[in-house]
């Protein structure tokens, strides 16, 4: 059994209330630990029900509490501000832990496509501050990713030959950071490293896994072996899952070995955060957003 919360308000911003959905497995346990999911769509649509049979009650039957957030859409706001809510919204659950079952120690982040874009940069930039939501004394650090199929270099998906500038529309990722073909190459290139997972990868990185069809046509397998490498070059924690004959939004990434896969890496990852009499490691204190 599962208890359902829908549309719990996680912070308000000056274009509309930002909710999440909490699916909380109804086994008696005092504490889960936390998967936060983020939909795709290009940054542009998508809804924070999309997803849930597939991925998150999966979870949800092996013992987690999956928080689906939504966040604000390039329409409504551009880059970063839904990297922004996705922050708020790991502070929020943290704060509010003890009242929905979750472990706040134990908490884990990720999406598909666009969504694990965001999932990765939101966990790879946990020391830059943002003026989203509220619980400030709590830190928005995760302590695993999970992306399917994501975006992670923008560098590479906009790359155009002259030709391809002429005829092709611009990529998406123009449209989620308000890049235009009015902006200078330097510009556009510093904003989209900027926004890259694979350009802001660090040794502290929390584990990746990251999961790629290897006929994705959409986002191609690259984008998930470009952070990998990086990571892995770094000296950071990841695991590259390909799936032969997959493509994009494939039900092949989502089967039952695939969600066990997940649950088995996010169990192990998902250790408590450090704290004071844990010798030799640091305590984690200080808030961010």
């Amino acid at each position: 059994m599962v208890t359902t919360r829908h549309d719990l308000v996680y912070a308000s911003t000056p274009q509309r209330d930002v909710t999440l959905d909490l699916y909380v497995p109804d086994d008696g346990a005092a504490q889960h630990p936390l998967f936060i999911y983020l939909h795709g769509g290009g940054w542009s649509v998508g809804d924070k029900r999309d997803d849930v049979e597939g991925r998150m009650l999966p979870l949800v039957e092996r013992g987690f509490v999956v928080a689906s957030a939504s966040y604000r859409l390039s329409g409504d706001a551009l880059h970063p501000a839904a990297v922004h809510d996705v922050k708020a919204a790991v502070r929020w659950l943290r704060a509010n832990a003890a009242e929905h079952g979750i472990n706040p120690a134990r908490i884990g982040l990720g999406g598909a496509s666009a969504g694990g874009h965001l999932a990765s940069l939101t966990a790879l930039t946990a020391d830059e501050s943002g003026p989203v939501g509220d619980h400030l004394d709590q830190p928005s650090s995760v302590g695993a990713v999970v992306a399917w199929y994501p975006p992670t270099d923008l560098v590479m998906s906009a790359a155009r030959s002259p030709f391809e500038a002429r005829y092709l529309k611009a990529p998406s990722a123009y449209g989620y950071l308000g890049l235009d073909s009015e902006t200078s190459a330097a510009d556009a290139d510093a904003a989209l490293r900027s926004a890259s997972p694979r350009w802001r990868a660090h040794r502290d990185a929390p584990p990746h896994l990251l999961l790629h069809g290897d006929r994705d046509a959409v986002v191609p397998l690259e984008h998930s072996r470009a952070l990998h490498d990086a990571l892995v070059g770094l000296g950071a924690t990841s695991a590259l899952h390909i799936v032969g004959g997959a493509g994009h939004e494939d039900p092949a990434l989502e089967t039952p070995s695939v969600m066990a896969l997940i649950a088995g890496f996010l169990d192990e990852h998902l250790t408590p955060f450090p704290t004071q009499e844990s010798p030799g490691r640091p305590a984690v204190t200080a808030p961010d957003s």
